[in-house]
């Protein structure tokens, strides 16, 4: 049984940050997850007992856990999980304390989607950054190139129908 005790440090977030998982699979946003309104947020399958529920056969019970420092840091921690948990793809160990930003990946399990994460100070607003700019990251550029490629194949399709039917 995964126990978890809410760290002494936990806090919440600083007034004016926000702080969202963008859920990504297969190059398609999801959807993104809120981590503004608590100190912490358990990660897992189990509706009862986690605060973000993950949907796939190799997530735990209770998987992971984002924790607010109050320091001002997040921090990203796998609650001993059978399968484990990723950070910029990269096994993370058990019970560790790892720090997250703006721009990481995370993965849970087995499961082929991708949690970035997102922050945005006061004042930011969210914007779609074209994928040569630096900022976008190499995640950012594959999302673009993925897109790209996927409307370029219904043009093909579209005029492969096209011939047939003259």
């Amino acid at each position: 049984a995964n126990s978890f005790k809410k760290p002494s440090w936990a806090a919440p977030l600083s007034a004016g940050i926000k702080m969202s998982f963008e859920v990504v699979r297969n190059g398609a946003i999801l959807k993104n997850i809120d981590l503004c309104k608590r100190s912490y947020y358990l990660l897992g399958k189990v509706p009862k007992a986690a605060d973000i529920v993950l949907e796939h056969d190799s997530i735990s019970r209770i998987h992971a856990a984002v924790v607010h420092h109050q320091d001002g840091s997040t921090k990203l921690m796998d609650l001993k999980s059978s399968y484990g948990t990723q950070l910029n793809g990269s096994k993370i160990e058990p019970r560790k304390e790892y720090d997250i930003k703006s721009g990481d990946s995370v993965k849970f399990g087995a499961s082929s989607r991708t949690y970035i994460v997102r922050v945005l100070k006061s004042g930011e607003r969210a914007a779609v950054v074209p994928a040569k700019a630096k900022s976008a990251g190499r995640f950012g550029s594959l999302v673009q190139t993925v897109v790209v490629k996927k409307s370029k194949r219904k043009k093909k399709k579209a005029k492969t129908n096209a011939a047939i039917t003259n």
